[in-house]
């Protein structure tokens, strides 16, 4: 009795697994065909009508300042000025190297005699 309660069981299981492995095998098989996509924007289109409309609202304005960057003159003009400030220097011997500290908050760089006026700052 306990035999043919085990073989049942023993064949339960193996129907169980047969038909669980044959689902999965089908579910795979539908899911590897590759389907080509059919959402295809031309960059260039894609920029130009994002430039048209972000005048519109405010949404599109931010959504265009998120995804392009506008290739303004003023950065490469500060980098060439930048560059010709110290082109009095090139070539010359460094003698005495003075070490200023500042604390990282509310000092500036540039004007030495400027300090915080609050605390916080």
């Amino acid at each position: 009795m306990r035999n043919s309660i085990r073989n049942l069981l023993k064949l339960c299981f193996f129907l169980t697994f047969l038909f669980s492995s044959y689902f999965c095998s089908s579910q795979i098989a539908k899911d590897s065909v590759v389907t080509q996509d059919t959402l295809v924007i031309k960059p260039a289109s894609f920029q130009k009508k994002m430039e048209e409309n972000k005048d519109k609202n405010k949404f599109n304005k931010l959504v265009y300042k998120l995804f392009f960057k506008n290739s303004s003159s003023k950065e490469s003009s500060k980098k060439i000025i930048d560059l010709n400030r110290f082109k009095d220097f090139e070539g010359k011997i460094i003698r005495n190297i003075h070490i200023t500290t500042l604390d990282p908050f509310g000092y500036s760089i540039a004007d030495s005699t400027k300090k915080p006026e609050k605390f916080i700052e």
